[in-house]
């Protein structure tokens, strides 16, 4: 467990980390050592409307080395071990300072850390059903899960909706699709970490140096070679997102999932003429991933791809003539799926509850959401946060700011059965020279609905 001790008796080796992090995240943007991106000091705000505890109802909890905690000012945080806590990683050690600036507020807080993954033996599912009744002081007062994963901690019962605990100012700069993530039957039940995944084009503008067309068809005359990892998950998740875009539906009025075959029939048929005009490059049904599309795009078989802001962030200041755009869809660009992660407060308790938002919200605020995101490469929930990226200026942020408010939430379905079956179709429709696509369409909408 790492507890507040060890933040603070680490805080010496922090700082050294902190002075890197202002050029780290210029690198990422701006691919130069001579510009370097301050941060500016925000100050941690005096707790304010903090219930003070009942005596009587105090709980006392033994913490791992054996100490007694007062459970009433004791709060456990159980993160991702995809959130570093490492202080000798720059990512870890900036959380650290933000947790230790932050307990320097509260001086009376005891404030815990610890690592945990969401499935499996010894994990924060595993323990939430296992302790609840029997050692219910080792569950934490507030998690980090990945978005798709917040539904189950809600039907469990385990997540205490935030309304109430919430200010305004807290959800004025989020983007839209943070309520499809986040709220359940009209109650926020979480608050975003950071995003991640967004979709877009990446295309070569050497070979094409005006914007992207708005359509797929009006790619078959341009000079560019559309590549996409067709029968992959990506080619399935790429046929979702133009079914949505010809206003295919997903659920009916009682919830039950509903896919309709005219949608799903015009997306196949879309992708079809592509392949069929020769403007597809020949490769794409065999790139199972995106890792192998951009190698196929450095190697010139390909010059417009379907990529992720993760990756191009990465490819941003390494790739040369490297430029950015919405992917062709049906009519407009394709709508962009993101996914990510959020907190959530999993104490009944009003005395933690109220610190662990405190604490949610100094997190959040728009200079430590910024400089955490462009430490990890991902995305920021609420716009304010880009500005405190480096350069905020640059083209490609402006872009991402514009597309993150249009975005949707990658559904989980895409992870179950419903995303194989249309894999299945992407591959069927690959595996020929000219298929029949009415039945493909056909049989893959019979089979997500269960026909």
């Amino acid at each position: 467990m790492n507890s507040s001790k060890i933040f603070r008796n680490l805080i010496l080796i922090t700082s050294l980390f902190l002075c890197c992090v202002a050029l780290s995240a210029c690198e990422l943007i701006e691919g130069t050592a001579q510009q370097q991106a301050v941060l500016p000091t925000v100050i941690v705000p005096t707790p304010v409307n903090t219930p003070e505890p009942d005596q009587i109802e105090v709980v006392v909890a033994n913490s791992e080395d054996g100490s007694v905690r007062d459970s009433s000012r004791a709060i456990t945080i159980w993160v991702l071990p995809e959130q570093s806590i490492d202080v000798e990683s720059p990512e870890g050690a900036l959380f650290a300072q933000q947790i230790a600036d932050f307990e320097s507020s509260h001086p009376d807080l005891d404030l815990s850390v610890e690592q945990k993954g969401i499935i499996g033996q010894g994990s924060m599912l595993d323990y939430f059903s296992s302790a609840a009744v029997v050692a219910p002081n080792v569950l934490p007062d507030l998690v980090l899960i990945p978005d798709d994963m917040l539904p189950r901690f809600v039907d469990a019962g385990i997540v205490s909706p935030l309304d109430d605990l919430i200010s305004e100012q807290d959800l004025a700069d989020l983007y839209p699709v943070i309520d499809e993530i986040t709220i359940f039957n009209n109650q926020r039940m979480g608050y975003p970490h950071s995003l991640s995944g967004l979709t877009h084009a990446a295309y070569n503008s050497a070979v094409y140096s005006s914007t992207l067309p708005s359509r797929l068809d009006q790619l078959f005359d341009l000079p560019l070679k559309p590549s996409f990892p067709a029968t992959s998950q990506e080619g399935a998740d790429l046929l979702f997102q133009l079914y949505l875009d010809e206003g295919g539906q997903i659920f009916n009025d009682e919830g039950a999932i509903a896919f309709e075959s005219t949608p799903l029939l015009v997306g196949l048929r879309r992708i079809q003429a592509l392949r069929n005009s020769e403007t597809l490059a020949r490769n794409s049904s065999e790139i199972a991933n995106r890792e192998e599309m951009w190698i196929d795009y450095k190697s010139g078989n390909s010059s417009l791809i379907l990529t992720t802001s993760d990756r191009f962030l990465v490819e941003y200041q390494e790739t040369s003539n490297l430029s950015f755009g919405q992917f062709p869809g049906s009519i407009n660009g394709i709508t962009p799926m993101v996914d990510g992660w959020v907190w959530a407060v999993t104490t009944a308790d009003p005395v933690r509850q109220a610190l662990a938002v405190e604490l949610i919200s100094w997190l959040a605020n728009g200079s430590n959401m910024g400089s955490t995101t462009v430490l990890s490469e991902r995305l920021p929930a609420r716009s304010g946060a880009f500005e405190f990226w480096p350069n905020p200026d640059d083209e490609y942020i402006i872009f991402l700011d514009s597309e993150l408010n249009r975005a949707i939430q990658r559904p989980e379905l895409l992870d179950s059965s419903v995303g194989s079956v249309l894999q299945d179709a992407m591959q069927t429709l690959f595996s020929t020279t000219n298929p029949d696509v009415p039945p493909i369409a056909e049989r893959a909408t019979q089979s997500i609905n269960g026909n």
